[in-house]
């Protein structure tokens, strides 16, 4: 399926014939709107063991939800979108929730690739045996760097933010998830076109030489006219819940997906939290020597961390369920 909506796009730009491009944006509006888990993997495969309604958002294995190939081509759809509509931050606000998840977690230390992005239980050990899964993550992986910039006529796009190079032009260093710093060194005046991400919540003023240029909208790529020098911006990464609106539902308490900006967290050591939705934030703590690890107050041996972290064997669930159980 997403396959195809590939091929439209390639037919688009090879004829320029509408009906591709009319078809390919009517495609993502209805795998984003029904069919994309909160962390960018695919709630929808072509395997006859499940029916995937829209809005159903199975997260059990026995669903086959989550293939890894489905992510792998989300990522490559909305990077043939973003060439074709550079402005349009929301093409790189999925390559970016996508990659930080799904991708990250698919592989595993040796650099092999899992076919799942499981949602609970346990994450599905990554192999070497030449699945469809593998090849395409290995793939993606080699082409990371064309996901970061773009260069075009009208300037020079930051799509996502990690320490990388355009040669002769800039150097990018951050260390984000882990913070929401952001420094750009210009080597050579230019126009420089930064996204400001749909999560980021409020407008982002952007400094040039320690004074404030230009503030940007969220969703939105900010624009300036620079010369060599240093631009800086923070991030407003911050933590937030997303209640689950899946089939899997519990019968008398919901399910709330936590997120820290674009990244998923899981809770590790326990499916429930016998606390109200609205008080887990207040009582997350974080884990000393340990980025992006959260206990919750009140809840022995319970753990969240960024999804892309976990590791063979550790029980776990993205989409907790939450408030008081009935006694």
């Amino acid at each position: 399926m997403l396959l195809a909506y590939k091929a439209w796009l390639d037919h688009y730009r090879a004829t320029g014939h509408p009906k591709y491009l009319e078809g390919a944006r009517g495609a993502w509006d209805i795998v984003h709107d029904h069919f994309l888990h909160v962390g960018g993997s695919l709630a929808i495969c072509e395997a006859a063991c499940g029916k995937y309604p829209p809005g159903s958002y199975f997260l059990h294995e026995k669903q086959h939800t989550g293939e890894n190939c489905g992510s792998v081509f989300w990522i490559e759809i909305n990077h043939r979108l973003l060439q074709l509509f550079p402005q349009e931050a929301k093409y790189a606000d999925e390559i970016e929730r996508s990659l930080l998840n799904c991708t990250l977690h698919t592989q595993d230390h040796r650099g092999h690739f899992s076919y799942h992005c499981r949602m609970e239980g346990q994450r599905e050990p990554a192999g070497s045996k030449n699945t469809c899964c593998e090849v395409f993550g290995s793939a993606l992986i080699a082409s990371l760097p064309q996901y970061i910039f773009s260069v075009a006529p009208d300037g020079v796009y930051v799509n996502l933010f990690a320490p990388a190079t355009l040669a002769g032009k800039l150097r990018m260093t951050t260390d984000f998830p882990f913070s929401g710093h952001v420094q750009i060194a210009v080597e050579k005046p230019l126009t420089l076109r930064i996204r400001i991400p749909g999560w980021a919540g409020r407008e982002i003023p952007v400094n040039v030489n320690g004074k404030v240029v230009v503030t940007g909208k969220p969703g939105t790529y900010v624009t300036l006219e620079c010369a060599a020098g240093n631009v800086t911006f923070e991030l407003p990464l911050a933590l937030h819940t997303v209640r689950y609106t899946g089939a899997d539902q519990h019968p008398d308490r919901s399910r709330h997906a936590l997120l820290y900006g674009p990244v998923l967290m899981a809770l590790t050591s326990a499916t429930a939290l016998d606390i109200p939705a609205g008080e887990l934030i207040s009582r997350l703590e974080p884990v000393v020597g340990k980025p992006l690890h959260f206990t919750v107050r009140g809840v022995s041996g319970a753990v969240f961390l960024p999804y892309w972290q976990l590791t063979d064997g550790v029980t776990f669930t993205c989409f907790p369920v939450m408030g008081t159980a009935h006694r």
